[in-house]
């Protein structure tokens, strides 16, 4: 770097409840960066195990800061917490069973370099096995749609790998009520781009989420989805500033989050609660038969209820 230049801080929050199995790994694959300008949050959310024990070493030497929430609450209290601490020009999210690639943070810095005034990006993730093998990526954004229409579709940020000014996280905050958990992200990018719409990509899979049974979105039940999503809902409706950028968009929000549930009813072999809200998809925008992830959905749901009987 030129002399004069400022070096860009990160801050990585990793908010972590009971991970004491895991959350090595994920501040091991942050100290690994090839980029050392950062400084690392935990927030523990009042752990029962030994978390905190093991962070001990890691907090003597200063290489992480550990925030204890005494009590465990929602996530998005932790997540919260971590953007009071911040004190980067970016903040990016780290989960403690997720990983950060090499060259994540090298990426990023130079990606703001190159687009100033893009204050709110993200780079794409893979999600891995315990063995490490690569066992789903992600679908990518819909190139032919802006942030406002891709975002009404569906979350294609999640809540890894996001970069956010500190001019963005210093202001916006996740919703910390229990009935939006699960898509509080989707609720916070929402109302982020609807101010922020020139939404960034580095297009490498820079993270790794890894998939194991005790992940805290395992255990979400199937009708929350669509409780979660009419909360949302009723939030735009009730703030005319969201109105005037989603407004045209509610239907396809609705219906988005009923392709959401048939597929996950699929998976579950709930067919005819599927079919059900294939229905209802269809009712809220009709232009879903011109998608092909509702034909696959679709598709799956005839197959899978036809070789269930």
């Amino acid at each position: 770097m030129s002399a004069g230049v400022k070096e860009i801080k990160f801050s990585v929050v990793i908010p972590t409840y009971n991970r004491a199995g895991l959350i090595l790994k994920s501040i091991d694959s942050v100290l690994a960066q090839t980029y050392t300008h950062y400084e690392i949050i935990v927030v523990d959310n009042g752990s029962t195990d030994n978390t905190l024990e093991i962070l001990k070493p890691y907090e003597e030497k200063q290489l992480v800061r550990v925030i204890r929430n005494p009590v465990n609450q929602e996530r998005s209290v932790s997540r919260n917490l971590g953007f009071q601490a911040a004190a980067g020009d970016f903040l990016t999210l780290l989960d403690s069973d997720d990983l950060m690639h090499a060259n994540n943070l090298e990426d990023a810095a130079s990606f703001i370099r190159q687009n100033p005034d893009c204050l709110f990006f993200h780079n794409l993730f893979q999600v891995i096995d315990e063995t490490g093998k690569v066992i789903y990526i992600p679908r990518k954004i819909r190139s032919n749609k802006k942030a406002v229409e891709s975002i009404s579709y569906g979350n294609f940020i999640a809540c890894i790998g996001v970069f956010i000014a500190r001019e963005i996280y210093r202001v916006y905050r996740f919703d910390e009520n229990p009935a939006v958990i699960g898509s509080e992200d989707w609720d916070l990018w929402i109302r982020i781009i609807a101010k922020y719409p020139n939404v960034g990509r580095i297009k490498k899979i820079n993270n790794s989420v890894l998939e194991h049974g005790s992940r805290s979105i395992s255990g979400f039940a199937l009708e929350s989805i669509m409780q979660r999503r009419r909360y949302i809902l009723d939030k735009i409706k009730n703030d005319p500033a969201l109105m005037a950028v989603y407004g045209k968009y509610l239907g396809i929000m609705m219906a988005s989050g009923y392709v959401f549930s048939a597929s996950t009813a699929n998976k579950a072999g709930l067919y005819k609660k599927g079919r059900a809200f294939i229905r209802n998809a269809f009712r809220n925008n009709p232009m879903l038969l011109l998608d092909i992830t509702f034909w696959r959905i679709m598709q799956v749901n005839l197959f899978g209820s036809v070789f269930k009987r």
